[in-house]
């Protein structure tokens, strides 16, 4: 018997053994999909066709939201007159929960250092090509300059680039924005509401 569809695996005939009557049906050809993404068939497609699994699934949110749901559940099912023997068990899933929230900040906070740092490491580069420029432009000018000179106008280069950043540096830490003023003093909300 000949397949109808492309999209069939087999054809498949049963017979029902009180009346004698035979039943076909058809198994489908497998889809190539994982959670609906996928063809198919990979036919024309220049795949093929296989289908990993989804790198954006993270289970890890859906592990935390279930914690949150359980310790919520556990207080609100013990009413206040029992004696709550789970009650330290959700506390401690809350300080785990506030420890590793605290953890995240510190994260957070980390790269402003190695910000500062890397940024000073650029300056310092930034410096040192102006000071390397110099250098090949007095070599190249005047190629009987004696290297004491050269050097000792390289040090001076340098060492008025680095007041000059140092300056800089201090001059950007002075002025704090208007934003940044009233965000931070203790009556800006009462200011504001007036």
């Amino acid at each position: 018997m000949k397949r109808k569809n492309c999209n069939v695996l087999a054809l498949f005939s049963i017979r029902n053994k009180y009346s004698g009557t035979y039943t076909s049906f058809y198994i489908p050809r497998s889809v190539m999909s994982y959670n609906g993404i996928g063809l198919k068939s990979a036919k024309g497609s220049s795949t093929s066709g296989h289908i990993q699994r989804s790198l954006a699934h993270n289970n890890n949110n859906r592990r935390r939201n279930e914690n949150q749901n359980q310790i919520t559940k556990n207080t609100r099912n013990q009413g206040p007159t029992t004696t709550r023997p789970n009650r330290i068990k959700t506390i401690d899933k809350i300080i785990k929960l506030d420890n590793l929230e605290q953890q995240h900040i510190s994260k957070l906070a980390a790269p402003k250092q190695q910000r500062y740092s890397v940024l000073s490491h650029l300056n310092k580069r930034k410096i040192e090509l102006q000071v390397s420029e110099l250098r090949d432009k007095l070599e190249d000018d005047d190629p009987n300059l004696p290297k004491d000179v050269i050097v000792e106008k390289c040090n001076k280069l340098r060492i008025e680039l680095i007041k000059e950043q140092e300056i800089s540096d201090r001059l950007k830490n002075v002025y704090t924005s208007r934003k940044d003023r009233n965000s931070s003093s203790p009556d800006s909300t009462t200011q504001i509401s007036k």
